[in-house]
C-alpha cells in the first residue's frame, strides 16, 4: 500500500510541475509576443511587462493552489481510504482470530515441509506444548515419528494434488488414542504456486467408540439374530411394514420378507391359520399386530402354510418396541416350531388318559372276571358232561365262545390298568401275524400279503396280548377295505439310538408294519385315534387301538402311523428284540402238556363263593381233594393244620386281592416260612397284576388268570405235578 502510495505522490508531482511550466511557458511566449505586435515603444513594453510579470505570478500562484489543493484532497482520500481499509483488517484478523481461538476445532497453516506456522489452542490441547513450542516445528516433534512421517506424507500428497481433502485420521497423543476428522487443503502463494498447507481437524474419538461400540453390538446382534433357535420378525407400526426377519423365521415361515405386506393383509399373504380350523387367523388377534397396540402377548395356536405345502404350528410372543415417549413405534415377535412339541403332548396327554382310565378299567375287569370265572369255569365243565350231538351242546358252545369274547373285552379293559405288567416269554413274530390273518381274513375279501423272512429277529412279549394288538390292526385294516384290497404285513430288525422315532431307548426292536389301501385317516382323526372310545365306526367301541396302543407302551416298544386320505394307512409296532433270530419249530413251549392228574389236596382260597364252588367242582372232575377258604388267615392257618397232621397240600390257588382281609401276596411269604416248598399257584382278576407277570419272584410256582377253563387249570396243575413240585416257567 505504501508503495502505491509513493508511486501516485510523484507522478502527481510531475503532473502538477508539468502543467506549471508548460502554463508559465505559453504565457510568456503569447505575451511578449503579442505585446511586439501592438506596441513598438520598449519604455511602455517594458512597463508592461512589469505588471505582466505580476499577472503571471497571480495566475500560477492560482493555478499552483488549484492544483495542490486537488493532490491534497486526493492524497487525503487515499488516507482515508487506507485507514478504512486498515481498521476493516484490523477487524478481520481480530474476528478470524476469535474464530480460530474460539473453535474447539485443531486450526493450524504449514509451510511446505509440514513446520508450523499458525496453530490454535486446539492444536496446542491436543499436542500438550504452548503455541510458541509448535510454531517452526513439524509433527515428528509431537507424535510418535512412524505415524509422524506417514502424516506429513499425505499432506504432501494433497499439496500435490492442489486439491482439499477430508478424512478420518488416528493419531497418538499425550493421552492416548485420538481419532480426527480433518480437512486438508493447499495454500497458495501470488503467483499461485502452492506454499503451504492449512487444516482443521475434530476431535471425533468419542463419536468413534461410540460407532465402534454400536458396530460391535450390531454384530453381536446380527450374529445373535443369525444363530437364535427361534424366528424373529418385527415390523413398522402402525403401518405393519416388514423391517426385519431372521434366517430361522424365513425357514419356519417358508417366505422372506414380503415387501407388499401391511397389517391388514398379514395373515393371507403369510398363509396364517387358527389352528385346527381352516379360518384365516384374524389380523387383529394376531401378536405382531397387537405389539402394534402396545400389547404383549403369547399364542400356541397360530399355524402356517409355507409355499411347499407343508405347515407348521407356531407358538409366537409379542411386543411392542416403545419410543422415547412410550408410544410403540414397531412391533416384534419372536415364534418356534412347536409342531413336534404339541404332537408329544397330545401323545402324553392320550397316555395320561389311559392311565387315568386304568384306575376304572381295573376295577371293573377284576370284579368282570370273578363273573366270567364262574360262568366260563361252569360252562366248561357242563361241556364235559354232554355229548356232542345233545341238544345243549351248540348253546353251550355258543355261551363259551361268548364268554370268551366278553374275557377278551374285560382282556382290552386290563391293558390300561395301571401298574400291569405282561406275561413274556420268547416268541416269533411270523406265527403271531399268520394266526392272526388267518382267523381275521377267513372268509373276507381281503388278501393278506405276509413278508417277513426268518432273519426277523424274535420278541420277548406276552404272547395273548401281541395277538390282541396283531388282531386289532388286521382288522381295522379290513374294516377300512369294505369293497376289498391287500393288507401288506412286513417286519424288518431296527437299532434304534437316541434320536430313534417315537423316543424308544436306545437298542433293537422288530418294526411291523400292516398297509392297507383302505379309506385312509384324516388329519384330525389321527390325533385322537389312540383315545380310548375314540372310533370312527358305528359298530366299533374305540377299545382297539387305545388297548394296542396301552399293551405296545407297555412293552417297552411304540406304535405309529401314516395315513392319507383315500390312499390307505400303514400302522409300524415296535417291540423291543431279543437281537436274535429262532424258528417256529424252536420256539419254547410252557411246558409239556398232561391231562393226567395223579391225585392230592388242594386249597383253594378264594373271596366269591361262586369261583371257590365251580374251582373245586373243576378239581374234584380232576382227580384232587379240595379245601375252600375265603381269606388269607384262614388259608395260614389251614396249611398250618395240614403240615402237623402230616398230609400236606399238594398245591394252594391263592386269590390276590381279597377285600378286608390277608390276600394272596401276603399269605403267600407266612406258608412259605412255614414250608418253602410249598407249591402256591396265584390266581387273580387282574391278569396283568405285577406278581402274575413275575410270580416266581414272589414265591408262587404257577399263575393261572381269571376266567379260566377246567382244561386251562388242568393244564396248570399237570405242569406243577411234572415238575415235582418245583416251580416251573410257565
Amino acid at each position: 500500500m505504501k508503495d502505491i502510495i509513493q508511486a501516485s505522490s510523484r507522478t502527481e508531482i510531475i503532473r502538477i510541475v508539468a502543467v506549471y511550466a508548460v502554463v508559465g511557458a505559453l504565457w510568456i511566449y503569447l505575451s511578449d509576443s503579442f505585446l511586439e505586435m501592438l506596441i513598438d515603444d520598449p519604455h511602455i513594453i517594458a512597463r508592461i511587462s512589469i505588471y505582466k510579470g505580476l499577472m503571471f505570478i497571480a495566475l500560477t500562484s492560482t493555478l499552483l493552489y488549484v492544483l495542490i489543493s486537488r493532490y491534497v484532497k486526493r492524497i487525503s482520500t487515499h488516507l482515508d481510504e487506507r485507514n478504512q481499509a486498515l481498521q476493516m483488517i484490523a477487524q478481520q484478523k481480530t474476528l478470524l482470530d476469535l474464530v480460530v481461538e474460539g473453535t474447539t476445532d485443531a486450526v493450524y497453516i504449514k509451510d511446505a515441509d509440514g513446520r508450523y506456522l499458525l496453530a490454535n489452542s486446539a492444536v496446542s490441547r491436543f499436542v500438550n506444548k504452548p503455541v510458541q513450542e509448535i510454531i517452526g516445528h513439524d509433527d515428528t516433534k509431537f507424535f510418535p515419528r512412524e505415524e509422524a512421517l506417514a502424516l506429513m506424507e499425505k499432506e504432501k500428497w494433497i499439496m500435490s494434488r492442489g486439491e482439499t481433502f477430508t478424512y478420518e485420521e488416528c493419531l497418538t497423543t499425550h493421552d492416548g488414542e485420538r481419532f480426527f476428522s480433518s480437512t486438508k487443503g493447499p495454500v497458495f502463494g501470488e503467483d499461485g504456486s502452492v506454499t503451504g498447507l492449512f487444516g482443521i481437524s475434530r476431535d471425533i474419538t468419542q463419536r468413534t467408540l461410540v460407532e465402534r461400540t454400536l458396530d460391535k453390538r450390531t454384530s453381536l446382534l446380527d450374529a445373535l439374530l443369525a444363530n437364535l433357535p427361534v424366528g424373529v420378525f418385527m415390523v413398522e407400526a402402525p403401518s405393519g411394514k416388514p423391517l426385519i426377519a431372521n434366517q430361522k423365521a424365513q425357514e419356519l415361515l417358508g417366505r422372506g420378507i414380503l415387501p407388499a405386506v401391511n397389517r391388514e393383509n398379514l395373515s393371507e399373504l403369510y398363509e396364517v391359520y387358527k389352528s385346527g380350523t381352516s379360518e384365516r387367523y384374524p389380523n387383529d388377534e394376531m401378536p405382531i399386530v397387537r405389539g402394534m397396540r402396545g400389547e404383549s402377548v403369547c399364542v400356541d395356536d397360530l399355524l402356517v402354510v409355507r409355499p411347499d405345502g407343508t405347515s407348521r404350528l407356531l407358538e409366537i410372543f409379542g411386543a411392542p418396541v416403545l419410543d422415547q415417549s412410550g408410544n410403540p413405534w414397531a412391533s416384534l415377535v419372536c415364534f418356534q416350531d412347536i409342531t413336534d412339541r404339541k404332537d408329544q403332548e397330545d401323545k402324553k396327554l392320550r397316555f395320561e388318559k389311559l392311565e387315568s382310565l386304568g384306575v376304572l378299567a381295573g376295577g371293573i375287569a377284576h370284579d368282570f372276571n370273578n363273573i366270567l370265572t364262574g360262568i366260563m369255569g361252569n360252562i366248561s365243565f357242563a361241556r364235559i358232561f354232554i355229548e356232542q350231538g345233545h341238544s345243549a351242546f351248540n348253546p353251550l358252545v355258543e355261551a363259551e365262545q361268548a364268554s370268551v369274547r366278553a374275557r377278551e373285552l374285560s382282556q382290552q379293559l386290563l391293558t390300561f390298568a395301571k401298574g400291569g405288567k405282561p406275561i413274556k416269554r420268547e416268541i416269533v413274530i411270523r406265527r403271531l401275524v399268520a394266526e392272526s390273518v388267518s382267523l381275521v381274513l377267513r372268509g373276507s375279501n381281503v388278501k393278506g400279503n405276509i413278508y417277513i423272512d426268518d432273519s426277523v429277529h424274535s420278541v420277548r412279549a406276552d404272547e395273548g396280548q401281541i395277538e390282541q394288538v396283531f388282531h386289532n390292526m388286521v382288522l381295522n385294516a379290513t374294516q377300512a377295505m369294505p369293497g376289498g384290497g391287500n393288507l401288506t404285513i412286513s417286519a424288518r430288525n431296527l437299532l434304534a439310538d437316541s434320536v430313534s422315532p417315537l423316543e424308544l431307548a436306545p437298542g433293537p426292536y422288530v418294526a411291523i408294519s400292516f398297509a392297507d389301501e383302505g379309506c385312509g385317516i384324516t388329519d384330525d382323526a389321527l390325533k385322537k385315534i389312540f383315545d380310548p372310545y375314540f372310533t370312527t365306526k358305528s359298530a366299533g367301541n374305540g377299545l382297539g387301538l387305545a388297548s394296542a396302543h396301552s399293551i405296545i407302551t407297555r412293552h417297552g416298544g411304540g406304535i405309529d402311523v401314516e395315513s392319507k386320505v383315500g390312499k390307505g394307512s400303514t400302522f409300524t409296532v415296535y417291540l423291543p428284540s431279543t437281537g436274535k433270530t429262532l424258528s417256529g419249530d424252536e420256539e419254547p413251549l410252557d411246558g409239556k402238556r398232561d391231562d393226567s392228574h395223579t391225585g392230592g389236596t388242594i386249597l383253594v382260597m378264594d373271596d366269591e363263593e361262586v369261583i371257590r364252588d365251580v374251582s373245586a367242582e373243576m378239581l374234584e372232575y380232576l382227580g384232587y381233594k379240595v379245601t375252600k377258604c375265603s381269606d388269607g388267615d384262614e388259608a395260614v392257618n389251614m396249611y398250618l393244620d395240614s403240615m402237623k397232621s402230616g398230609s400236606p397240600f399238594f398245591a394252594v390257588i391263592m386269590d390276590l386281592t381279597i377285600p378286608g382281609g390277608m390276600g394272596g401276596k401276603e399269605a403267600a411269604v407266612k406258608i412259605l416260612a412255614i414250608d418253602s416248598d410249598a407249591t402256591l399257584v396265584v390266581s387273580s382278576g387282574y391278569s396283568n397284576d405285577p406278581i402274575m407277570a413275575d410270580y416266581a419272584n414272589f414265591g408262587f410256582s404257577a399263575a393261572v388268570a381269571k376266567p379260566y377253563t377246567i382244561s386251562e387249570l388242568g393244564r396248570v396243575l399237570s405242569i406243577l405235578q411234572l415238575g415235582a413240585g418245583k416251580r416251573p416257567e410257565l
